[in-house]
């Protein structure tokens, strides 16, 4: 949205103030919401609601009020939704090494900045004035082969003997030349695998076979060479192991799982099958009935989550509440049978 002027008349009637709100169709929502508040007297909670605002109402009249307090003193910016957003030409303006750049670039304190922004400029090297965008490796430069376009190679070896030069002369002049021990960065010499075996089992530990970078590092150029297609195939059978190691977890837990269930179901009929009348099921603990509902769920009713059933309520009122030609009882009579416990009990039922 536009920037506002303190001097601009308020809308009071109703009409404006609708069309003053539907100018809220893009952009950042909470710049749209403080806009409607200093511009059109809308009140914050209902600029906040229909700009569907993401900070707290106590942010906004924060922000609301520094920018009243900057108009009265006369040092409003020019927009009065003015952020601090870098974009990708923010990012490389700000990193620039030109000194002109941050006298000109407006500081969190003169505009009413995100609270993310002063930490881009830090990242970035803006302020404190570090630099840091240079140290990335994608662009900085480096000595040796490849670290740097041929035409700085030759200047980057002259500063470099220079700034040694000046260091091992302030030593012979009887000054501290020691302090002067900066490095400049060289290009670090790769070491591939020399064996296929040890490419083979890199592009297997970091699933690499099909990532550019991941065959680099191993020195490999060409996608369908003996060695990523040696890895791919391990990694296949990797995979398949896994998965049946996963399934037998999966089946373990779900004998485990029956089991409890069982042993619960044989204690309820023990104690003479007791009924919980409020709840309209049988009288079960709160971990007894999870145990069963847990078992029987899948089963049952597949669709529905076992999450939804963590309290004792819940499980005893749908086992209770089972329906379609069967109860809760005669499903766990299966479940005793099939792990080949209490079959002549079941039968004489």
């Amino acid at each position: 949205m536009a920037g506002s002027d303190p001097s601009e008349p308020l809308p009071n009637s109703i009409g404006k103030r609708a069309r003053a709100l539907k100018e809220c169709e893009a952009g950042d929502p909470n710049d749209d919401a403080f806009s409607l508040v200093v511009k059109y007297n809308v009140p914050v909670s209902e600029a906040m609601l229909k700009c569907r605002a993401t900070v707290s109402v106590r942010a906004m009249k924060n922000r609301v009020r520094r920018y009243r307090a900057r108009a009265s003193s006369g040092s409003v910016p020019e927009s009065a939704s003015a952020s601090a957003k870098l974009s990708s030409c923010s990012v490389s303006s700000l990193s620039s090494s030109d000194s002109r750049t941050a006298a000109n670039t407006p500081s969190p304190a003169s505009t009413a900045s995100s609270e993310s922004a002063p930490k881009y400029w830090c990242a970035v090297g803006l302020l404190p004035m570090t630099r840091n965008a240079v140290n990335d490796p994608k662009v900085r430069y480096e000595l040796g082969d490849g670290g740097c376009p041929e035409e700085a190679q030759g200047r980057l070896e002259l500063l470099t003997s220079e700034y040694e030069e000046i260091a091992k002369s302030l030593s012979e002049m009887g000054f501290n030349g020691d302090v002067m021990d900066l490095k400049a960065r060289t290009v670090e010499e790769r070491k591939f695998p020399e064996e296929e075996e040890a490419a083979i089992q890199e592009l297997v530990k970091k699933r690499s076979m099909n990532r550019p970078g991941g065959l680099f590092k191993v020195g490999e150029l060409v996608a369908n060479s003996h060695v990523v297609l040696e890895a791919s195939r391990r990694m296949a059978i990797i995979e398949e192991e896994r998965k049946k190691e996963k399934e037998k977890k999966n089946k373990e837990k779900e004998e485990s799982d029956l089991e409890k269930a069982v042993a619960v179901f044989r204690k309820w009929k023990e104690d003479g099958r007791l009924i919980d009348n409020k709840n309209e099921g049988p009288k079960l603990s709160k971990e007894a009935a999870k145990a069963i509902v847990k078992v029987l769920l899948p089963k049952i009713a597949p669709t529905k989550k076992m999450k939804n059933y963590n309290g004792m309520a819940l499980c005893v009122k749908w086992l209770g509440s089972i329906a379609s030609g069967t109860t809760w009882d005669s499903e766990m009579g299966h479940c005793q049978h099939s792990l080949g416990t209490g079959n002549e009990e079941i039968i004489s039922e």
